[in-house]
């Protein structure tokens, strides 16, 4: 089977997360062939790539992501003429189903998808992919974030016997109610615990990343990072906010600027009132796995962990309340059982075999090979296809380059004046995503 991957990459080095599941296919699928591209714009889609006769076409998050730019609309439209001369059975592979889904509704029907694999449980396929909106019945079935990658397990093997010199470590994204209250506990976890740890003697690393990528950790680095902590915090992932068009997203966004001390309550009424925990889904994030990954004991958010999970056993559970927490430090101050909790953590999910990117991509290109009609093309026609897509993506790795002198630039301003960052930043970008 001949399969082309539509991806985006948006800089020169990312999350270890994005490669491993965007390369799972082509590394765990056998005898099928890929073609990777790079989905810049519609110049990287040549006439060698449109008119080649594929058995399936992947469109990655990555490339379903761009969705959230400001400027998607004529990007789209540029874009929709040439994907849709596309051949093949074509699969989504979507995250954050929640918010800009009128896109992936509109995709759905303009480019005839057959299947999404979505990050939310079959509870909430309707209230997201609703048939009356995409046309489909049947549309999705659920997938995870992120797996374990045996071969980025055998580096960290390899690098594990360090001692560990920080005691809490955490990083994410900083947000507000813009995804509801499940959304913002990211962010609250982490003002909770920074409160928490204060003059208790533990040596913590608690960070929020910013848009722009500051103070992220990306590449091999993020690994040896949490290979330096003994514990770290984090929480079931998603929203618990459905916002179609982002409307709610902006308004959200624009009230908490404007009222900085704004409670919940506050927002959800003025911005989504009675709309808040349309979506259950909450996820195990690539991060749960990558802690197991480095046997890094994890504090978590008490919640649905699908019985994969135990508290006490795999983690320490923190109340949603965080009325536990004095507990929670003494458990974070005991070496040996934080050692323990991590190491069953490990066994449940690396160890098992039964969350890899192995058994992901496996079963994944099983179900492909069984729903895509062969199309049975000639070898030579794909070499040609190859070229041409080998080609497209060079000519955007230069792009990139430059890009990523940018980005440099950007944190290093960041680490003199994170106020002026801001500045120029909301200057340049309004506010915006930045991609």
């Amino acid at each position: 089977m001949k399969v082309l991957v539509l991806h985006r990459r948006f800089r020169l080095q990312d999350r270890p997360t994005i490669d491993d599941h965007l390369y799972s296919f082509q590394r765990y699928s056998g005898d099928d062939e890929f073609a990777y591209l790079n989905l810049w714009g519609p110049a990287a889609l040549t006439e060698e790539i449109l008119a080649y006769p594929y058995d399936a076409v992947i469109f990655h998050y990555t490339f379903l992501a761009a969705r959230f730019d400001q400027d998607f609309e004529q990007q789209y439209e540029k874009l929709r003429p040439l994907l849709q001369r596309l051949k093949g059975y074509k699969v989504f592979f979507v995250h954050d189903e929640y918010v800009f889904t009128r896109w992936l509704w509109k995709m759905i029907r303009d480019l005839d998808v057959s299947h999404v694999y979505a990050t939310i449980y079959p509870e909430d396929y309707e209230t997201v992919f609703p048939a009356a909106e995409t046309g489909k019945t049947n549309l999705c079935s659920t997938v995870l974030p992120g797996y374990v990658e045996e071969t980025r397990q055998m580096w960290i093997n390899s690098r594990t016997s360090r001692s560990r010199k920080i005691d809490v470590g955490y990083r994410a994204l900083r947000s507000d109610y813009a995804f509801g209250q499940h959304g913002y506990l990211k962010t609250q976890v982490a003002l909770e615990m920074q409160e928490a740890v204060r003059d208790t003697g533990l040596h913590t690393d608690i960070r929020m990343t910013e848009e722009g990528y500051v103070n992220t950790i990306v590449g091999d680095k993020w690994f040896d990072y949490l290979l330096n902590c003994r514990t770290t915090i984090g929480c079931l992932g998603g929203s618990s906010l459905m916002d179609p068009d982002g409307s709610l997203r902006r308004a959200a966004t624009q009230y908490s600027k404007q009222h900085p001390k704004a409670t919940y309550e506050e927002v959800e009424q003025a911005c989504y009132p009675g709309m808040d925990g349309q979506i259950h889904s909450h996820l195990f994030g690539p991060k749960i796995f990558e802690c197991a990954m480095t046997c890094t004991c994890q504090v978590l958010v008490k919640d649905d962990y699908r019985g994969v999970l135990e508290p006490g056993r795999d983690f320490i559970e923190l109340e949603p309340d965080y009325s536990n927490i004095g507990h929670v430090l003494e458990m974070i101050r005991d070496i040996s059982a934080c050692e323990t909790i991590a190491k069953r953590c490990y066994e449940t999910l690396v160890a098992s075999g039964r969350y890899t990117y192995r058994k992901f991509a496996g079963e994944i290109m099983a179900e492909i090979r069984s729903a895509a009609p062969l199309q049975n093309a000639d070898q030579t026609g794909w070499r040609e296809m190859l070229r041409a897509v080998d080609e497209a993506n060079r000519k955007f790795e230069r792009v990139l380059r430059r890009r990523h002198l940018k980005q440099s630039l950007a944190q290093g301003l960041y680490q003199i004046s994170p106020r002026l960052y801001h500045t120029v930043r909301q200057k340049r970008h309004g506010g915006g995503a930045e991609r």
